[in-house]
């Protein structure tokens, strides 16, 4: 299966949230495929892997016992991007069960293609730098805005918030799948990148949902 992703210049958030829709769709269809046909590349009893071509290469998606959510990196020797994903996520019933943590991944893939560049690794800080970190900030708010976007499309009723930025704001925030409360853990800095990304996604709302 070939996939093809724009790679925007200047960052364009509803856009790249149906880019996400798109990859993670495509990841579930294809492990649940290849595991009904019995292909795929088993690496020991614990790791199963499977590749995908995206973009302008390849995409590893790996299988892995004792995994409480999904993660991004890039392989060792080869540096190839890989998306790892809870073993038991690939039964249909437990796939929604990681889709958010699943999408917070392919948000940090979609940095790294933009970039070029490997990413820091971020899993070893503290949380509040973990959460103040420039990256998992991007990765938590394209996140909530998924799963915003998500909510009004199927429900008009959503859309009454978006004429109240806080009460947009606070919507939004409560969609971020987390274990920890994030809104307390962002400092200053963070509050306000937040904010201005919030204010303009909220008038690409209101022209999509409102003002046609």
């Amino acid at each position: 299966m070939i996939l093809k992703y724009k790679i925007f210049l200047e960052r364009k958030d509803l856009d790249e949230s149906v880019a996400i829709d798109n990859l993670y769709n495509s990841i579930v269809e294809e492990v649940t495929n290849s595991l009904n046909t019995g292909k795929g590349l088993k690496l020991g009893n614990n790791m199963i892997v499977f590749e995908l071509k995206v973009y302008s290469g390849n995409l590893d998606i790996v299988l892995m016992s004792n995994l409480k959510g999904a993660g991004f990196g890039l392989t060792s020797q080869t540096k190839k991007a890989f998306i790892a994903v809870p073993k038991d996520s690939c039964d249909i019933k437990n796939i929604t069960n990681y889709e958010d943590s699943i999408k917070h991944e392919i948000s940090h893939l979609f940095d790294y293609i933009k970039s070029g560049k490997e990413l820091s690794n971020t899993s070893n800080k503290g949380k509040i730098d973990y959460y103040n970190d420039v990256q998992e900030i991007n990765a938590y708010y394209t996140q909530g805005i998924n799963k915003v976007i998500s909510l009004m499309d199927n429900d008009e009723s959503y859309r009454v918030i978006l004429n109240d930025f806080k009460k947009f704001k606070n919507f939004f925030i409560s969609k971020i799948e987390c274990f920890d409360d994030i809104k307390t853990l962002w400092n200053e800095t963070s509050i306000k990148r937040l904010d201005k990304r919030l204010y303009l996604v909220l008038q690409e709302l209101k022209e999509k949902y409102i003002e046609k």
